[in-house]
């Protein structure tokens, strides 16, 4: 290299050729320590907006001080450089970074046992500043770490004077004030951690260091693979709640529904409330936690949560929670499948041949396109492809919010119908994207004349268009027929609730809450049906479990006495054994149900029939309410 900045110089030419793919390029050249990007439509190229392209580079792409500029042809002589492969992308390999960018990679790639350090510039580029003085194995570590990052001069060491401010191995930990939403690295939160969340953490950032080339570089498909099969079951059925912010619905109205529920962590001020609107205590969240039928997700900085509850949670049950990094790579991962033009595993030549031929090819074969709007949206996805393993990198599971299917919904709500709801879609996105990497369902945030079924109803049909991986939106209003179906309140113990509601029977009465509420949009209307189902279940309650009152002991013992079929040496032994099969019998109706759908559907349609209204459903519904009775007292 023949300048301190001919490492932008490769950059620069790659943020070109994806951000403004309409245009031909002939590569990047290098002659004598000079570099040239080869565009040969020019002097007369213009960006997608209509732009001055020499213009625009010069002072919107190029690095400053980075030794390249661009020319219709390579010079006679000049080398050419190679392109950026994918595997040198995932890694950011060469990519500007400010200094807090720097010491939280180099966090994350020296070993635990390296001294606490801060980075700074003064002397060169990477200048480590350590309290004590490194030893020479030490500083070896630190020259490996920075060549991952990038062809950078080799890294400068020191320790500070004796006249220096006090160290600080905090300093550049956050940039951005509330509203930086980047992850703190286990290094710098490690003072506020037990040995479990500690260990959780540190597993996280190993996970990402070690995976991220396979999720940014290889076409993975499988967020299973990525995911721990505890998290990922297709037996059983979860669904997400976000409580990060807003607080959610009585947990029990989602633990009668499905069988695990995933919440999205309650940030630091809305932690109280949060566990009081969901009727539960902090020992009790923790108890919900050890059982699995709760899992908590983290994708926000751990410095962003309740300290104290986390490192409570680390220790009672460290595999029910999922950090924001493992988080983010599922999320990738599943989202390539579902939608291959978000997030592609590509080079960033290959990224701009693909857009080339959105940007060239698409308006002539395709009648109705808006060429300017249309422009408008391949300048939004070449931004996203040239920057996602930034944002991605420093973001964990919040950095898909604008890059993933959200920025798709909002570009194309915003074509057909000139409304801008970028915030509103960005914002609903994450949710379902987490349904889909964790194969549950959606519940949609919808408080005090906020609801935002709309726009998850709209991103789940854009990132499901095959049906076979379809995520399902829960509408909010199934929270308010269970709730009225089985007069669901915090009388209920929420620990045995979770312990013994546990069965075939929520599979059942998911199905029908959900079909109800569905159905029944309007608030009039759910109300009216939901009257309606309970003079049903009032019914089926006056006359309950009219199965075994059939005697059906006595009808098969008179039938074999009939027949003859009992021999007269043992018929003394009837009575006994009629008692004991009157006890079976009754054993199989009241326990048979909860353990297969089948058979439960099977005794409720009998008892419904018996009762003269066919209805099952409300024999299901009246045997939960007794069950929760029961657990009421």
């Amino acid at each position: 290299m023949s300048g301190s900045f001919d490492y932008y110089a490769r950059w620069s030419y790659d943020q070109l050729i994806v951000r403004q793919p309409h245009l031909r390029y002939a590569g990047l050249w290098k002659l004598k320590g000079c570099y040239y990007a080869v565009c040969p439509d020019l002097p007369d190229a213009k960006t997608l907006d209509g732009k001055s392209l020499a213009e625009w580079f010069a002072h919107s792409c190029r690095v400053v001080g980075a030794p390249v500029r661009m020319v219709p042809s390579a010079p006679p002589d000049a080398e050419r450089i190679a392109d950026t492969t994918a595997v040198e992308r995932s890694a950011r390999r060469n990519a500007p970074r400010t200094i807090r960018e720097i010491w939280v990679e180099l966090s994350m790639l020296l070993p635990t046992s390296f001294p606490p350090f801060v980075v700074t510039s003064e002397d060169s580029p990477i200048t480590i500043v350590t309290a004590v003085q490194l030893t020479s194995d030490q500083e070896q570590q630190v020259t490996d770490a920075c060549a991952i990052l990038g062809d950078y001069p080799g890294p400068q060491f020191r320790t500070p004077k004796a006249e220096s401010p006090a160290f600080d191995v905090s300093k550049g930990a956050r940039s951005g004030g509330a509203h930086d939403l980047c992850l703190i690295p286990s290094r710098q939160f490690a003072k506020h951690c037990n040995r479990d969340l500690r260990l959780l953490h540190e597993e996280d950032e190993d996970f990402w260091m070690s995976h991220r080339q396979r999720v940014f570089a290889e076409a993975l498909t499988d967020a299973s693979s990525i995911l721990d099969h505890n998290w990922r079951s297709d037996r059983e059925l979860g669904c997400i709640v976000d409580a990060s912010v807003i607080p959610p619905h009585n947990l029990r109205t989602y633990l009668s529904l499905y069988d695990r529920v995933y919440l999205v962590a309650p940030l630091d001020l809305a932690f109280s409330g949060t566990c009081e609107a969901m009727g539960v205590s902090q020992e009790e969240f923790l108890e919900l936690l050890g059982l699995g039928r709760l899992r908590v997700l983290l994708p926000q900085s751990l410095d962003r949560y309740d300290r104290t509850w986390l490192n409570r949670a680390a220790e009672a049950a460290p595999n029910a929670l999922l950090m924001s990094r493992r988080l983010a790579a599922a999320t990738i991962v599943d989202a390539r499948q579902r939608v291959p033009l978000l997030f592609p595993p590509l080079g960033s030549a290959e990224r701009h041949i693909l857009l080339h031929v959105l940007a060239t090819q698409l308006p002539q074969v395709v009648e109705g396109i808006d060429a300017q709007k249309f422009n408008k949206f391949v300048t939004e996805l070449a931004s996203n492809w040239a920057n996602f393993e930034s944002f991605i990198s420093d973001r964990g599971a919040m950095g898909t919010m604008h890059l993933g299917i959200g920025f798709l919904a909002g570009e194309l709500y915003e074509y057909f119908t000139g409304r801008d709801m970028r915030f509103e879609l960005w914002t609903a996105a994450p949710k379902i994207e987490w349904a889909g990497a964790l194969n549950a369902h959606a519940f949609p945030t919808a408080i005090d004349g906020h609801d935002e079924t709309a726009a998850c109803d709209m991103i789940a049909g854009l990132y499901t268009p095959h049906k076979k991986r379809s995520t399902t939106v829960a509408p909010p209003a199934a929270l308010t027929a269970i709730e009225n179906i089985l007069s669901i309140d915090n009388k209920v113990p929420i620990v045995p609730f979770a312990k013994e509601f546990w069965s075939k029977d929520i599979v059942r009465l998911r199905h029908l809450v959900l079909q109800i509420a569905s159905q029944n949009v309007d608030e009039d209307h759910l109300r009216v049906a939901i009257k309606k189902f309970n003079a049903e279940v009032r019914h089926y309650e006056r006359r309950p479990d009219l199965v075994k009152p059939l005697n059906l002991v006595g009808l098969i013992s008179a039938t074999m006495a009939a027949t003859g079929a009992i021999d007269d040496s043992i018929r003394h032994l009837v009575p006994v054994m009629g008692i004991l099969l009157g006890f079976l019998v009754s054993r199989i109706v009241d326990e048979i149900p909860a353990r297969s759908t089948n058979a439960g559907k099977l005794f409720d349609l009998m008892n419904s029939l018996l009762t003269m209204r066919a209805n099952p459903n409300a024999v299901l519904v009246a045997r939960a309410k007794k069950h929760l009775k029961v657990l009421k007292g």
